[in-house]
């Protein structure tokens, strides 16, 4: 879809975790931790209940898949599996939220915490960790 940051292929440029012919995996602009990753539906849907089955279920399939490496590459405590609806995000395109909730701030709600602009460095860093076939 003509405007929409995740059709465009510039934020893959900067380098994925994972891709296929369904979905690509990135890690997110703006991080809420290290390690914060997204699952993108390659064809644009603007929420869930609009996705064909076999776009949703191959989503969720990455993300099933991606959990047990987050968790122990990163040493998170667990992760957030958070999938936003039309309107809850800037971007109007579904896609899956993979958050490591790390033990010094398990506490704290995430959604609190502060957050930056994902440095080159990071990026490269969790691409490295995170990397999938």
């Amino acid at each position: 879809m003509k405007g929409c940051k995740f059709c465009e292929d510039d934020i893959r440029k900067k380098g994925v975790v994972y891709e296929d012919k369904l979905c690509y995996v990135v890690p997110s602009g703006y991080p809420r931790a290290f390690g914060h990753l997204l699952v993108i539906s390659k064809k644009h849907f603007s929420d869930m209940a609009s996705m064909d089955k076999k776009t949703l279920l191959g989503c969720f399939y990455v993300a099933h898949r991606l959990l047990p490496k987050m968790k122990k590459a990163l040493k998170a405590r667990g992760i957030y599996v958070i999938v936003d609806s039309e309107g809850a995000e800037e971007i109007y395109h579904f896609h899956i939220h993979l958050i490591p909730n790390y033990k010094e701030v398990h506490r704290k709600r995430f959604a609190y915490l502060s957050y930056k602009k994902i440095s080159d460095a990071d990026r490269s860093s969790v691409i490295k960790l995170l990397k999938m076939n």
